[in-house]
């Protein structure tokens, strides 16, 4: 039985190369029990090599469903 994708809210923080402290959010979607956490860390951290370059520490990483 597959399960349907659904989106999921991310934070992260992270210090870049040149030691600036950054902080995003956004939403992901993923499958759960397809897609592992570390897969969507993965992502996550792309987008932050790409906006900050390579070289980035992550000091903060939360992923949640996006739903209350």
């Amino acid at each position: 039985m597959a399960t349907a994708p659904a989106p999921y809210h991310w934070i992260a923080t992270i210090a870049t190369a040149k030691g600036t402290v950054k902080t995003d959010d956004g939403t992901v979607t993923v499958t759960p029990h397809v897609d592992t956490h570390s897969d969507t860390y993965g992502l996550v951290l792309d987008r932050f090599k790409k906006k900050y370059g390579t070289g980035c520490t992550v000091l903060f990483f939360s992923l949640t469903p996006n739903q209350l």
